[in-house]
């Protein structure tokens, strides 16, 4: 009885390790969550850029002019740069490590200097 059993077990895990792999056949599908997930933590870290650079309430066209408060916003918008950059580089879309390096801090760099822009154009 036993054996029967075990023999099915062994059938059935030989089976399944031949049909599927451990490592996905196209690593860059992780891009597919990895990348909202890091936007959605970028935005709150802009946010916070934003205030340390405005204050409370939109922002003036004097207070976007003066650039005394920009080293106040320099952290969060580092911490954004990272968010957006660690998960273009951890998946293994391409073999190349420069490339994926220089893709990801170009697009951390890109998606903060654009998002700070357009929240302190609108306000927090």
């Amino acid at each position: 009885m036993f054996d029967s059993f075990r023999s099915r077990l062994r059938g059935c895990l030989r089976h399944m390790s031949s049909t599927t792999p451990l490592t996905p056949k196209h690593p860059a599908l992780h891009l597919l969550w990895a990348l909202p997930l890091a936007l959605f933590l970028s935005y709150y870290t802009l946010t916070i850029s934003v205030l340390a650079y405005c204050g409370f309430g939109a922002c003036t066209a004097d207070q976007a002019a003066d650039l005394g408060n920009l080293p106040d916003a320099l952290a969060p918008l580092g911490l954004t740069v990272l968010f957006i950059a660690v998960p273009i580089f951890a998946v293994a879309w391409s073999r190349s490590l420069r490339l994926r390096a220089v893709v990801a801090v170009v697009s951390g760099v890109v998606v903060a200097t654009v998002g700070f822009a357009s929240l302190v154009a609108a306000g927090p």
